[in-house]
């Protein structure tokens, strides 16, 4: 093949290629048919809490920023992973980490002086911090009513183009009965993940279905 031949060939597979791009995107249709079979949230009540225990995380290492971001009271974990088990003095086990007015006692300090090096400036960490403190204390077991639950998993839809589905499920649980009271199932679609062009994108359940699907948050702060 000749060099001209050769280009021409090249720039008619480029041409193919963005074609294919630009209107088909693999895993579409599998993502469509999931998410209008169970995608959405599930709501049986609303749920408005001060806090809650979260069953997800293993150090809830950004248990303090929901806090102050989201208006919960407090938020009890599992603390798994040494990772942040220097802020409760290296041990393990269940914890209660909450508000509380600043300069009190049970202040951790460990907390304000790594948010004094990674947020100061950030207006809601500093509104925060003016008046509270984040206080932390050991805990035998989960003392509030609901806990907030995840699981998740992923396969791949097109070997051609590595396109990938990933099914995201939450739960919030009365710990008291055991049931589960809402729910919520999103599916993502990572059409192109060898791309670097499409880098990032990802398509979820939200943009193929009806916005009633997705009421409002499982689980709501009460302030």
């Amino acid at each position: 093949m000749n060099g001209k031949l050769s280009k021409f060939v090249i720039l008619i597979s480029a041409t193919f290629l963005s074609g294919c791009s630009t209107f088909y995107t693999p895993g579409m249709g599998e993502l469509k048919e999931l998410c209008e079979k169970d995608g959405g949230i599930t709501i049986r009540q609303e749920v408005r809490v001060k806090g809650y225990f979260d069953g997800t995380t293993v150090d809830c290492h950004d248990c303090w920023s929901r806090i102050i971001r989201s208006g919960y009271d407090f938020i009890e974990f599992e603390n798994r992973k040494p990772m942040v088990a220097k802020f409760f003095g290296g041990v393990r086990g269940y914890y209660r980490m909450y508000r509380a007015p600043k300069g009190a006692p049970e202040c951790n300090e460990r907390f304000r002086d790594y948010h004094l090096k990674t947020t100061a400036g950030y207006g809601p960490y500093d509104e925060y911090y003016a008046e509270y403190c984040i206080a932390s204390e050991s805990i035998d077991e989960p003392t509030a009513q609901y806990g907030y639950f995840e699981e998740s998993e992923e396969w791949t839809v097109s070997e051609w183009y590595g396109s990938t589905i990933g099914r995201f499920y939450s739960e919030v649980r009365d710990l008291r009965t055991g049931k589960t009271v809402n729910e919520n199932v999103v599916y993502h679609l990572n059409p192109y993940p060898k791309s670097a062009l499409a880098y990032g994108k990802v398509i979820s359940c939200s943009s193929v279905l009806p916005k009633d699907r997705f009421p409002q948050p499982i689980l709501l702060p009460e302030n």
